[in-house]
This record gives structure tokens, C-alpha cells and sequence, in this order.
């Protein structure tokens, strides 16, 4: 049995509860809870009706309103089967639609049940939304072959298909979404108050929305053009767009993305193109953090180089791929380039110290952007350069970490060496001393590609250039809010142990295994007096979000996707709970 618990409260146990949410604001608290094989949704406390399955639980974004899809099963004879649709249109890449999922018995009818209240039963449904206000609700169904869109409860235009995430309603509350028709290459995109616009393609694969829903892009076809639309508002035309460029700024007010026109591509911003260029990275595409200018990989020949804004960097034979990131105050971009056999970091165009490997995902700037670091292999040990400075010699470095008054650095690392493989872009295998760990680099010129096997040995954490003890491994480490002390979860033999600044926990802790992933994580039970039981652990991340200056209370994010304000407590350790001595 298993419950949660909410400001100190206990809910009712049951056999497994998972999806915690929290209204905005945090008013009110929503979880699935399953009894043998029924799952149903508790709001508040109070339990809705039991169902097989409950999924695409929505929140109004005022907080007040709340809808799920709810799943009955039934025999194979009273439900119409669903189709996997491979009509594309003209569009390459696009995917086919999701297959109505089946349950042990028979396949699953749907339906959207709004505040408790049931609607009509469906063979499918996805794509529940709120509108902005709150006062109404939308999403796909399908009823034997038939796809359609219902509004407040009112079925729409029949169609073949209704594009899986297309559906959203704009910042004035009109519905926009992108259906099949039955006619052969017959595309539309629907906006409430408009004639529907018609394609000959819409790439199902090229779906994306902001981070608040409230924008909807995706790529249509027009004959040989292909546009971007956004709330169904056209973009200018182009002859391609790259799959799976196109991004929303974090606010959602901006989009981007790489188009192509003849022989060259640019970036376009809010339908404003940029320079051009011979290729554009793909993935390198992001808003800075001031959402002003964005910043991308491009191809001039057989070189590439990093843009930011219309600003060109230096060219380089590669720039490794998801290497770039942004201080916090957007003033400074780090990235790793590739010159000839050997790796380097460039901050603002400044040039560091030439390295065999550097770990792209190390790069970190302090919380006040003032210092940098990341870690890097010379082709004998493995090392972290702090603000160009080198430090320490290992095997490997593992997470790397500011304190959030950014004037301390810890990381963990691995000691021991041990014969390993580096793997070249060749697949030539060559023996090297001192490598681990497991780490990839690719250019996007498909240059430079490297791959580094994980070996064992002992871990240990290395605080301000002070290494500690070693372990087995050291997992989750992170600074106090008051950046006064260092904290992280250690194994020793077959249990965990808290370490506050070297220094270990009295106690000692099992493995709690959660069955909705089927993964371990470090869990107390003799430190609290709440049993085991009454906690079921989501997510991997165990963090020290709160410190009182004689108490730590070990927090782990729930499940929820969008709203959750609070977390479930793991465990509480006072600092007389630690110890001095070894094991």
C-alpha cells in the first residue's frame, strides 16, 4: 500500500498512486490511485468513479477546472477497430497515427470526463485543451473510421484524421487544429471563425507548441512550397523546411526555424530571414535566454562556425552538437569546436586550450555568469577548468556543479585506471590507458565522432579542489541554499549513505523500487517516522531544496508534466544524524 502525503497530511493508502499535480497556485491536488485493477482520479482527497485506465489528465489554466481521458475495456465484438493511417500527403518523414492501445480483455473505449462529469465514449481520443480562460474544452475523437473535433460537447467536420497535437486554442480563445480530409491529398487547418485552409500535405512530425500550449506550429505543403504555420496563421513560403527545427522562444512569443531556398538555408525568425548560409546544424537551433536572438550552427563550405543573432563566430572543422549553452544573463555562449583531431571551447569567440575530448556536457557557467567550467580529457587523465585554470587528474569527471552564490565548485570523479576503447568516426578500435566513462561527440559535418567506454573504479567528490573519500558511486550531489555545505547521496556495499561535507549519515538506506518505472532510488525509512510505505518515490533527481540550518529535507520531483508546485519529501536529516568515523 502506498500514499501520499500533502502538507504534513496523509492521504488514503492505496495500492499505488502516482501523477501528483498541483493546480496553478497550488490550491488544489490531483493523483491517480489504483485498488486491483481499477484506476481512478482523487481532486482534493475526494475519488472520482473507477475506470481501467485514466491518461491526459488537463488542468484550466485558471486552476479551477480539471478533465482526463478515461478508459473502459470491452470484448472485441462491441467496439469498431482502429486503423494505422500511412497517408502522408506530399510531405517526407511525416509518421503514422497512434493505434488505439489495447488492455488485457479486449480493446479500450475512451472517454473525456470533465469536473466528474462523463461525456459521450469514443473508440480514441487525444488532445484534451482548456481554453485560456478556462470556460472551454476541446479534443480529437474517433468513432468507427471517423475522426472529428468536439468543442463544449459539439462534434465538428467529419474527417480521416486529425493531426495529434495540432488542436490549441490561441491567446483569444479561437480553436485552430489540422485534419485529413477523405479526398487524396486533401489537407485543411481549421480556425474557428475562418474558412479552413487547404493543403496538399501537413507533416505530422513537425508538431510543436510553446511551453504555455497556447502556440501550435507545424509544417504544411502547398504544391512544391512548404510553409509554417503557427495558430494557422501562414508563414512565407520555401522550398523545404529542416524537420524538426522549429522552436518557440521560452515566453512563446517567438518561433524559429531553418528553411531552405535553392541552394542555401537561413534561419527564419518570426518570418524574417536571416543570412545564408550552405547548411544549418541540426538541433543547434535556440532563443538566448532574453528571448531576443537566437543562435545556431552553419555551414560556409567545408567549414562551420556558431551565429548568434547576425553575428558570425570563427570557422571551425565541426562544432559538436548540443555543446552550446548561454550564462544566465545571455551576455556569454560557450560551445565545443572541433579543429583538426583535437576539441576546444570557445566563450564569446575567446579560444581555450586545445584537448583530445571535452565533454559537452559538462559546459556550466556560474549562477552570476561571472565563471565557467567543464571537463576535458588530454589524452592521459581527465581534468575541470575552472575559468582556464586546470584542476585535479582523473579518470573521469562526472557532474559539475556551482554553489548558487557562485563562488564554489564542487564535482565527482572517478579514480582508478583501466584499460579502455576510444571508438573513432572510422569504427577503428584503439586501445588507450585512463579513459571511462561513456560520452559522444559528433559535429555536425560528422566529423570528430567519439565514443568513450565506462569502466569501473571508486568515486569520490571533489569540493572547492579538495577531493573526499571514495565510494562505489556518488550520485545527486548539490549545495545548500546558503552555499555553507555540500550534500550528496553515497553507496557503500549494498546500502546508501547522506554525506554532508565528508562527513556520512549515521544511518544507512535500501533501495526503493518504484513499479511505474521500474527503477531504484536512495530511500530513508529508519529516519523519519513515517513507514516506507507511505512514500512512492517518482523520478530520479533526489535534491537538498530546503536547509534550516540544523535540518535537511531531501525532496524528488513527482511525475507531473506541467503544474506541480510542491514535491514529495524523501527524507529529513539534522546534522547530529552524521558521523566522523569510517564505516
Amino acid at each position: 500500500m502506498t500514499q501520499f502525503v500533502v502538507d504534513g497530511a496523509q492521504e488514503k493508502a492505496y495500492d499505488r498512486v502516482y501523477h501528483l499535480t498541483f493546480s496553478p497556485g497550488g490550491k488544489h491536488f490531483i493523483y491517480v490511485a489504483e485498488k486491483g485493477t481499477k484506476r481512478f482520479l482523487v481532486v482534493d482527497g475526494v475519488e472520482g468513479k473507477r475506470y481501467d485506465s485514466i491518461s491526459d489528465i488537463t488542468i484550466s489554466p485558471d486552476g479551477e477546472r480539471f478533465a482526463y481521458v478515461a478508459g473502459q475495456r470491452v470484448s472485441r465484438s462491441e467496439t469498431s477497430q482502429s486503423e494505422t493511417r500511412t497517408d502522408i500527403g506530399n510531405v517526407p518523414h511525416a509518421v503514422t497515427s497512434v493505434p488505439i492501445a489495447e488492455d488485457a480483455g479486449g480493446p479500450s473505449r475512451k472517454r473525456v470526463v470533465i469536473d466528474h462529469h462523463e461525456q459521450p465514449i469514443y473508440d480514441a481520443i487525444h488532445s484534451v485543451r482548456f481554453s485560456p480562460d478556462g470556460t472551454r474544452l476541446a479534443y480529437a475523437a474517433m468513432q468507427g473510421k471517423t475522426w472529428f473535433v468536439v468543442v463544449d460537447g459539439e462534434e465538428g467536420l467529419p474527417c480521416d484524421d486529425v493531426i495529434r497535437g495540432s488542436l490549441s486554442f490561441d491567446s483569444k480563445g479561437r480553436l485552430t487544429y489540422a485534419a485529413k480530409l477523405w479526398e487524396r491529398d486533401r489537407w485543411i487547418v481549421s480556425v474557428e471563425g475562418q474558412e479552413p485552409l487547404a493543403y496538399t500535405g501537413i507533416s505530422r512530425r513537425s508538431v510543436v507548441s510553446s511551453d504555455d500550449g497556447r502556440q501550435v506550429a507545424y509544417v504544411v505543403q502547398q504544391g512544391r512550397k512548404q510553409h509554417v504555420l503557427v495558430n494557422g496563421r501562414e508563414g512565407p513560403e520555401h522550398d523545404g523546411i529542416m524537420e524538426g527545427s522549429i522552436v518557440f522562444s521560452q515566453d512563446g512569443k517567438h518561433v524559429a526555424y531553418a528553411a531552405k531556398k535553392g541552394d542555401k538555408c537561413s534561419i527564419v525568425v518570426d518570418d524574417r530571414e536571416g543570412i545564408a548560409h550552405d547548411g544549418i546544424a541540426r538541433g543547434s537551433l535556440v532563443f538566448s535566454p532574453d528571448q531576443e536572438r537566437v543562435l545556431y550552427g552553419a555551414q560556409r563550405g567545408d567549414k562551420w562556425l556558431v551565429v548568434v543573432g547576425r553575428d558570425e563566430g570563427p570557422e571551425y572543422d565541426g562544432i559538436v552538437q548540443g555543446s552550446v549553452v548561454f550564462s544566465r544573463d545571455g551576455k556569454r555562449v560557450a560551445y565545443v569546436a572541433a579543429k583538426g583531431e583535437k576539441q576546444l571551447v570557445v566563450v564569446n569567440e575567446e579560444e581555450g586550450t586545445e584537448y583530445d575530448v571535452v565533454s559537452k556536457d559538462s559546459l556550466i557557467f556560474s549562477p552570476d555568469s561571472e565563471h565557467f567550467a567543464y571537463a576535458a580529457w588530454d589524452g592521459q587523465d581527465w581534468k575541470v577548468i575552472l575559468d582556464g585554470n586546470e584542476q585535479g587528474q582523473y579518470d573521469y569527471i562526472n557532474f559539475i556543479i556551482f554553489s548558487p552564490d557562485s563562488q564554489r565548485l564542487a564535482y565527482s570523479a572517478l579514480k582508478g585506471r583501466t584499460k579502455v576503447t576510444l571508438v573513432e568516426d572510422e569504427y577503428e578500435e584503439i586501445s588507450l590507458p585512463g579513459i571511462s566513462g561513456f560520452d559522444k561527440h559528433k559535429t555536425p559535418n560528422e566529423k570528430g565522432e567519439r565514443r568513450i567506454r565506462r569502466s569501473a573504479g571508486k568515486w569520490c567528490v571533489v569540493v572547492d579542489g579538495v577531493q573526499g573519500r571514495e565510494y562505489e558511486m556518488v550520485v545527486n550531489g548539490t549545495f545548500t541554499p546558503d552555499s555553507k555545505h555540500f550534500i550528496y547521496w553515497a553507496k557503500t556495499g549494498e546500502k546508501w549513505a547522506v554525506v554532508l561535507d565528508d562527513t556520512q549519515s549515521n544511518s544507512r538506506y535500501q533501495l526503493l523500487h518504484a513499479a511505474s518505472k521500474g527503477t531504484t532510488y536512495p530511500h530513508d525509512g529508519p529516519v523519519t517516522s513515517v513507514p516506507e510505505s507511505t512514500f512512492f518515490v517518482h523520478g530520479i533527481g533526489l535534491y537538498c531544496l530546503s536547509y534550516s540550518g540544523s535540518e535537511f529535507v531531501f525532496d524528488t520531483p513527482t511525475e507531473s508534466r506541467a503544474f506541480a508546485k510542491h514535491n514529495d519529501i524523501l527524507c529529513r536529516l539534522e546534522i547530529g544524524m552524521f558521523r566522523d568515523e569510517e564505516d
